[in-house]
């Protein structure tokens, strides 16, 4: 296991910086998201690391090692990428035999080790078909096996998922965690999608416009997200504006158009009087469909649209001060209307509402 060192790194295309001076660091063993909006610099950072790609300034490194300019084939990485790039001439084996043939590995050395790369991906079954007598799930698993059979410092998948159907995407992604945990193997992972990196990461740092805007464990980044851009990225959330009007230290309140709220989640440099805006996750927020506007800390509305996805419903909002929000209802008994009077209770837990400085 090593550990990945990026160092101010920077890549421009036609004089534009599609990376632009990113640090990070990825421990020994880590299984890594880099999340973020189509066009954000993600998979080129990714490429930077596996040496496809020469930066124009800034360090790679692999502990110790300087990879900066080292040619991609000398790095020892493995790549797994969107479209699984299988031959498809070869067999399951000696697609995954590829990389160890080129790098003059002994003949019994392959038949071992492509043995034990199908077993870890419980392929061992399906050796001698054709890429083409395979499902995505399994082709898949085939990419896996051949970038994890030569034994790379560190393992790069590049959206491996995003072919898949959404069924098989949710068994994927708890096989490709279990699998880089038992290769005890470091890897960092591109995804635009948001469930994909909560689910599956260790850590995560979130992308945009070639910067990164946050770093953290997924529990972190969902529950205190550093600014507008993450909070309305990471999941969904309403956006209500209000003003900072008193601060002790350990939490500030905040007057909304609803009410007051206080939050322990706020930036350092807030001020009392600072215009502010409030992210409310949506699940964090209680609806009464009775309408009745009495009910405790209730806030009158009427429902624009709804959306029943089984286990949640999902409800937008208008509240009686021209507030657009989104409610979620989990296990829904029944759906109301569109067009009905209801009554909104924001969650009394001061945990659940983050305090961003944009106004």
């Amino acid at each position: 296991m090593i550990r990945v060192h990026i160092e101010q790194l920077t890549k421009r295309f036609g004089g534009v910086a599609v990376v632009d001076q990113v640090d990070l660091s990825v421990a020994p063993g880590e299984l890594f998201f880099l999340l973020g909006p189509s066009g954000c610099g993600k998979t080129t950072l990714l490429r930077c690391v596996a040496g496809f790609y020469e930066v124009d300034a800034g360090a790679i490194r692999f502990d110790d090692r300087d990879m900066t300019r080292v040619p991609a084939h000398r790095r020892n990485t493995g790549m797994v990428f969107q479209n699984y790039a299988l031959w498809p001439h070869m067999t399951v084996a000696q697609n995954v035999a590829f990389g160890l043939k080129e790098r003059r590995v002994s003949r019994g050395d392959q038949e071992r080790r492509v043995a034990e790369a199908l077993r870890l991906v419980q392929m061992e079954h399906l050796a001698e078909r054709k890429p083409n007598q395979l499902s995505g799930g399994q082709q898949q698993r085939v990419a896996l096996a051949r970038a994890l059979v030569i034994e790379p410092d560190c393992l790069l998948l590049d959206e491996p998922l995003s072919n898949l159907d959404a069924k098989l995407r949710l068994e994927m992604r708890e096989q490709i965690r279990a699998l880089c945990k038992r290769a005890g193997i470091t890897a960092m992972y591109v995804t635009h999608d948001q469930k994909e990196a909560l689910s599956v990461a260790d850590r995560l740092a979130v992308l945009d416009h070639g910067r990164v805007r946050q770093v953290g464990a997924p529990r972190d980044v969902y529950r205190r997200p550093a600014d507008r851009f993450v909070a309305g990225f990471i999941g969904e959330t309403n956006f209500i504006e209000g003003k900072v009007i008193s601060m002790d230290g350990e939490q500030a309140v905040v007057e909304a158009p609803f009410g007051r709220i206080a939050s322990p989640t706020f930036p350092p440099d807030i001020r009392n009087g600072d215009a502010v805006t409030l992210s409310l996750r949506p699940e964090s927020i209680r609806m009464d469909a009775n309408g009745q506007e009495g009910a405790p800390s209730g806030f009158p509305g009427r429902i624009v649209h709804s959306t029943y996805l089984g286990e949640i419903a999902q409800h937008k909002l208008i509240l009686d001060d021209s507030t657009e929000a989104r409610v979620f209802e989990m296990n829904p008994r029944r759906m109301a209307g569109e067009g009905e009077s209801v009554a909104v209770t924001w969650h009394v837990d001061p945990v659940d509402v983050v305090v961003l400085k944009e106004a």
